[in-house]
């Protein structure tokens, strides 16, 4: 059964180009959790068996292929890892004899090759069909007997690629200056370091969310050092493009590493309110402004980021990724159980009235991201409610 399973992993590294033209970065999309079911034919009672069957795919220490682990909830001990490594035209001994690619991002692929099949174990072409439509993929195996013009169809899989509800967090980066963590299928958060006089090293959340191979970065990290770690992170790690920095207010938390994002000439977004401020505190400002709302491409898909108003500062915005339901609350938002933090430029008088503007504008909110701390769901927007009802 090993052998029938260790096709599954062909179908995630050829999703969006060519297989003369195959590089690692190009099937960074494969990476992530799948779950659903093996049915297969029974050699020796000819009837048809079906097994649960769930698949994680990342990308090898080296970034130069991939580890495919397999786990069976009802039968592990048939749970196994491989690494696979893209060579030329082929995945691992099988060759691609068939690729058509639908304009959705779906597409057919047929492999082939020599081998034995069958109790007895006879010589035998063996064929695997992929096909990907969307989150879901099937996967039929055939053979051909030596001898035989005939196809016998011997297992089909179904698979769902897992929704974010079922997504656990997971630490992806870490180093002294910088960690990163998955938190949804297509965002991370980035958590970086403040030296402060009142509060002591503070860690300051930011968002990175990505599609089709682009990605957006909500607030730098604290300083260049740790900004170029993450960008190298997203552009080695990822395989992302970065398309755009969107600052959420005017402190350093937020931009202090502008700078490497501008270096490599990767484009800046603000609030004008949070240029004006940047400037005026003598900062580095976002290139490009907006008033009250900025949605910007993403692959195929979209962000949008919009000021409801004032709270932890005049200028504080928020972002909003659909495809994972996700927020980026920034500093307007707290983390669970706590304190009200720095107020030096904030309307405390406003910050409830502005957070509640923000829970009616996205209902359908699956994460809650803070400016520090933990995330959450829409609990941290009542909690930061209910924090700031009472001055």
């Amino acid at each position: 059964m090993k052998n029938s399973l260790s096709t599954i992993a062909f179908l995630f590294l050829y999703l969006s180009v060519k297989a003369q033209t195959l590089q690692v970065k190009d099937l960074s999309s494969s990476v992530g959790s799948w779950e659903g079911k093996l049915t297969y034919m029974d050699y020796s009672s000819g009837k048809p068996y079906t097994m649960l069957a769930n698949i994680k795919i990342e990308l090898t220490a080296d970034n130069k292929g991939f580890v495919i682990g397999y786990e069976y909830p009802r039968e592990p001990q048939a749970n196994s890892k491989d690494t696979t490594y893209i060579i030329d035209n082929y995945f691992g001994k099988d060759k691609i004899v068939e690729f058509k690619k639908d304009t959705n991002g779906g597409f057919k692929m047929i492999t082939e090759i020599n081998g034995n099949d069958g109790n007895d174990n006879k010589r035998a072409v063996l064929r695997h069909t992929y096909l990907l439509k969307s989150n879901t993929f099937s996967i039929i195996k055939e053979v051909k007997f030596e001898g035989t013009n005939k196809w016998i169809k011997r297992n089909e899989y179904y698979q769902n690629k897992q929704s974010s509800k079922v997504f656990k967090p997971i630490e992806v980066y870490h180093s002294d200056n910088l960690i990163v963590a998955q938190v949804a299928e297509n965002a991370f958060v980035h958590t970086s370091y403040l030296k402060t006089n009142d509060f002591g090293n503070v860690p300051c959340n930011g968002m990175i969310v990505r599609d089709n191979n682009e990605s957006i970065v909500f607030d730098t990290p604290t300083n260049d050092k740790s900004a170029d770690e993450l960008i190298k992170f997203v552009m080695e790690k990822l395989y992302c493009k970065i398309n755009a920095i969107i600052p959420t207010h005017f402190h350093d938390d937020c931009l202090g590493g502008l700078a490497a994002f501008h270096k490599l000439k990767i484009s800046s977004f603000g609030n004008f309110s949070t240029i004006e401020l940047a400037k005026a505190n003598n900062t580095i400002a976002p290139q490009t402004g907006f008033n009250d709302s900025l949605k910007l491409n993403l692959g195929n898909t979209y962000v949008v980021v919009k000021y409801f108003g004032q709270g932890h500062t005049k200028d504080n915005v928020v972002g909003y990724f659909p495809k994972d339901s996700i927020l980026f609350g920034g500093c307007l938002i707290k983390e669970l159980q706590a304190s009200k933090g720095y107020l030096g430029d904030a309307n405390v008088g406003e910050w409830s009235n502005t957070v509640e503007k923000v829970k009616q504008q996205y209902p359908k909110v699956k994460i809650v991201i803070p400016g520090h701390g933990e995330i959450g769901g829409k609990d941290l927007l009542d909690y930061t409610i209910q924090l700031f009802k009472s001055n």
